[in-house]
């Protein structure tokens, strides 16, 4: 059975979308600071959305291919790192890294949370990119 990866593709988009107009507004120094923390709440939802699209179409394709009495057990770590052992992803750490981002997202927000995830936000549209990619 094929799988369907179009919300996993249309949120990176979204993404995309969400930090180019982020970067535009930071270097328009008429850009209201209201605005820019509006778009910056846009990126980070979108960060939030890409990374549990990208880490469920992963479990999806790991299903698949491994079984649901493999892939069930696994923690997030031990099936980001299967997910890398199998070329899913290019390295397992940065998953883990975004995890602890999106958990801190929907936990507390901050500034400092919001600035740290912003960081984040570029590497992960890129891991994620790479992952839509080997899922075909």
């Amino acid at each position: 059975m094929k799988l369907d990866w179009s919300a996993l593709e249309q949120s990176l988009d979204a993404l995309d979308s969400a930090m180019a107009e982020h970067e535009r507004l930071e270097s328009d120094p008429a850009a209201s600071v209201a605005l820019r923390t509006v778009v910056r709440s846009g990126v980070i939802q979108c960060f939030e959305v890409v990374y549990e699209q990208a880490w469920k179409a992963m479990r999806r394709r790991l299903v698949q291919d491994e079984g649901p009495q493999t892939i069930d057990p696994l923690s997030r770590r031990d099936l980001f790192r299967l997910a890398h052992r199998k070329g899913l992803v290019e390295h397992a750490e940065p998953w883990l890294t975004w995890h602890e981002a999106r958990n801190l997202t929907s936990h507390t927000y901050s500034g400092e949370t919001a600035l740290s995830v912003l960081a984040q936000a570029k590497s992960l549209a890129q891991g994620a990119r790479w992952l839509l990619e080997k899922l075909g």
